[in-house]
C-alpha cells in the first residue's frame, strides 16, 4: 500500500513542479507556452479521470472540468476567440487562469488513494423518521404550484437574460439531500426520485440548465453513484452533453445550426458563445481587474469577508464587494455571473488562497470516507459543481451552511423523537 501512496504522491508532484516551472521561467505571454499548458492540462484531467475510473461521481466532474480546457484548443492553436468580449483576453491572463485551475484541481486530489475511497452514500444508513420524510415531501409538492404562480415561465421558447426564475430551484437541493438522507425504503427513495424529477425538468422552463444540472447530480451521488463503469458513465455524459448542446441552440433561437456551432457554439462572426468560454473570459477579467488594482488589496479583504458574513445576512445588507461578478460589471463587461473558483480564490489570498482552497477540498474528500456529515457535505459538493465550478463559490458557504444547519436540526429531532417512543 505504502508504494501506492507513494506513485499517487509523485504523480502530483510532478505535475505541480511542472506548472510551478512554466510559470517560474515560461513566457506567460507566450502563444507557444499555451498551446503547451493546455495540453498539459488536458493530460493532467485525463490522467486523474484514468486514476479514479472506479469512483464514477468523480468522472462526472472531471469530464465536466475537461471540457474547459477542450474548448480553449481552438484558441490556442487557431486563433479564435473562445469569447467575444476581448478586453481581458489575452493570451498571459488566459495562461495565468488555466495554471491557476490546473494547479488547484492536482492539489484537490493531491495523493489520494483511488483504492481508500468510499462512495460517500454509503457512509451513512437511510435513517426512518416519517414525520421527517413526509414534511419535507409535502414542502417539495406545495411548492411546486407555488412557484410557478410566483414566477410564470415564458413558454414562447424565447430565451434572454431577464428570464427570471425561482432561487428555490437551487434551494430545494438542500431539502431533496435531507430527504435522501431519511428514505430508508425503495417506496420512500422513488417517491423521492419522482418529485425531483419535476424539480429536474422545472428550471428548463426558465432556460435554467444549472439547477436541471444540479438536481440530477443530488439524485445521482444520493442513491446511484457507484453503479456506473467508465463506459457507461461516458456514454451518459455524451447523451447529457448532446442534450445540453441542442436546448444551449434551441433557447436562443439559432438556426441553421452547423457542426462547429453544434459542438464549439462557433458564430457567424468567428468567436466562440458558449458557457466554457463565458467562464474564462470572467476569470480573465477578474485576473485584469486585480492587475489593473481595481480590485487592490482592500477589495479582496473586504470580498472575503463579505463572502463568510453573506452566509448570515441578506444581500442587501452585506458588503457588496462579496458579489465580486456584481463590482466588475459596473467598471467592465462580462457574460453571465461568475468563474473558477481559483480565481475566487486568488482574490481572497494570492497562490496561498488557492493552495489553501485546493487543500481544503482535499481534506474534505479525505475526511468524507469517515465521517457521516462531511459525506453528506461532500454529496453536496458533488451535486452543485457546476454552480461553484463554473459560475460563484458562494453556494458552498451559504447553501452549504444551511443545509448542515437544518440537517442537524432534522437529526436532533430524529434522536429525540427515538427516546420518546423507547
Amino acid at each position: 500500500m505504502e508504494s501506492r501512496i507513494n506513485k499517487f504522491f509523485l504523480e502530483d508532484v510532478i505535475f505541480l513542479f511542472l506548472l510551478f516551472l512554466l510559470y517560474i521561467i515560461g513566457d506567460l505571454n507566450s502563444n507557444n507556452l499555451g498551446k503547451f499548458l493546455i495540453l498539459i492540462a488536458i493530460f493532467s484531467t485525463l490522467q486523474l479521470i484514468y486514476r479514479y475510473k472506479k469512483q464514477d461521481y468523480l468522472v462526472i466532474f472531471f469530464i465536466f472540468s475537461i471540457l474547459y480546457w477542450i474548448y480553449l484548443v481552438p484558441y490556442y492553436y487557431f486563433g479564435i476567440p473562445y469569447h467575444y468580449l476581448l478586453e481581458f483576453q489575452t493570451i498571459e491572463y488566459t495562461n495565468i487562469i488555466v495554471l491557476l485551475q490546473v494547479s488547484m484541481l492536482r492539489i484537490m486530489f493531491f495523493a489520494i488513494v483511488p483504492g481508500k475511497m468510499k462512495i460517500p452514500r454509503e457512509m451513512f444508513s437511510y435513517r426512518n423518521n416519517i414525520v421527517i420524510y413526509y414534511s419535507i415531501i409535502i414542502l417539495l409538492t406545495t411548492m411546486v404550484p407555488i412557484t410557478l404562480a410566483l414566477h410564470p415561465p415564458n413558454l414562447s421558447g424565447n430565451y434572454s437574460l431577464e428570464t427570471k426564475s425561482s432561487i428555490w430551484f437551487e434551494y430545494v437541493i438542500i431539502f431533496i439531500i435531507i430527504a435522501g438522507v431519511y428514505s430508508n425504503s425503495k417506496f420512500k427513495q422513488i417517491l423521492l426520485i419522482s418529485i425531483s424529477i419535476i424539480y429536474m425538468m422545472m428550471p428548463l422552463l426558465y432556460g435554467k440548465r444549472l439547477a436541471f444540472l444540479m438536481v440530477v447530480l443530488t439524485i445521482f451521488n444520493l442513491f446511484f453513484a457507484g453503479k456506473f463503469k467508465l463506459k457507461q458513465i461516458l456514454f451518459l455524459v455524451l447523451i447529457g452533453f448532446i442534450f445540453i448542446r441542442v436546448f444551449a441552440g434551441l433557447r436562443v433561437g439559432m438556426e441553421n445550426m452547423n457542426v462547429l456551432q453544434f459542438l464549439l457554439g462557433v458564430t457567424d462572426e468567428g468567436v466562440m458563445s458558449n458557457n466554457q468560454g463565458g467562464v474564462i473570459v470572467c476569470s480573465t477579467t477578474y485576473y485584469g481587474l486585480i492587475e489593473e488594482n481595481i480590485f487592490d488589496i482592500i477589495f479582496r479583504l473586504k470580498s472575503l469577508i463579505g463572502t463568510i458574513s453573506g452566509i448570515f445576512i441578506p444581500s442587501s445588507l452585506n458588503l457588496k464587494e462579496a458579489y465580486i461578478n456584481i463590482v466588475a460589471m459596473d467598471v467592465s463587461t462580462i457574460p453571465g455571473n461568475g468563474g473558477f473558483p481559483s480565481i475566487y480564490l486568488y482574490i481572497w489570498g494570492g497562490f496561498i488562497g488557492v493552495l489553501f482552497g485546493g487543500g481544503t477540498f482535499n481534506y474534505l474528500i479525505r475526511k468524507s470516507i469517515y465521517s457521516r456529515i462531511t459525506a453528506i457535505y461532500f454529496i453536496f459538493v458533488l451535486a452543485t459543481f457546476p454552480r461553484w465550478y463554473a459560475y460563484n463559490m458562494f453556494i458552498l458557504f451559504k447553501m452549504g451552511f444551511w443545509l448542515m444547519f437544518l440537517l442537524a436540526v432534522a437529526d436532533t429531532f430524529h434522536k429525540y423523537s427515538k427516546k420518546v417512543n423507547t
